[in-house]
């Protein structure tokens, strides 16, 4: 796989945002690297400057200012998702953040990543049970859990999880999950 470590991001391909049209035609990782060399933003697509033609998080970068988007092609369209989980974990872009969900409480639920380590036949039976479900391993276990939590008493039982924020249920077909993604 990739050890985001080693990635130089000065040494990697870019363009200001405002250059969206002339962004490239290629599968990638990109990166949203703001004057002070932060990265704000880590997304994936097969088609770079599709994506960037409607982005969601277009205007929110431009506010910032002095946006520039790097890339990292990526040969094989179906390690997007995996190299992309990657690069969020280790940079921890801010824009990254769900920052949509229902109310909960008197705080906006969102969600937030942490690492855990299982058996390898747990993470083979929970990939082919998603499969199955044809819902992502992430979605499986998050709703797995809740309503775990909901029927022990630890979340109220009339809260619901957050939605899909990104690209939907996935597919059986791998090729068509990624052609959804610039729709």
């Amino acid at each position: 796989m990739i050890n985001p470590s080693t990635i130089d991001l000065k040494s990697l391909p870019w363009l200001p945002l405002d250059e969206k049209t002339a962004f490239p035609q290629k599968s990638a990782i990109y990166f949203a690297i703001d004057s002070t060399g932060v990265v704000q933003y880590i997304g994936r697509s097969v088609n770079v400057r599709n994506r960037w033609g409607k982005h969601h998080k277009y205007n929110e970068l431009n506010q910032i200012g002095s946006i520039k988007i790097a890339y990292l092609f990526v040969d094989i369209p179906e390690l997007l998702p995996e190299i992309e989980q990657a690069l969020i974990w280790y940079f921890n872009p801010p824009l990254n953040t769900v920052k949509v969900g229902l109310t909960y409480g008197d705080f906006r639920q969102k969600r937030r990543q942490r690492v855990f380590r299982l058996d390898e036949a747990v993470l083979d039976g929970l990939t082919q049970l998603a499969k199955r479900e044809n819902i992502s391993v992430n979605k499986l276990l998050e709703n797995t859990l809740f309503d775990f939590l909901k029927s022990e008493g630890i979340i109220a039982s009339d809260a619901e999880p957050l939605g899909e924020t990104r690209g939907g249920d996935q597919k059986s077909d791998k090729v068509d999950k990624y052609k959804e993604e610039e729709e």
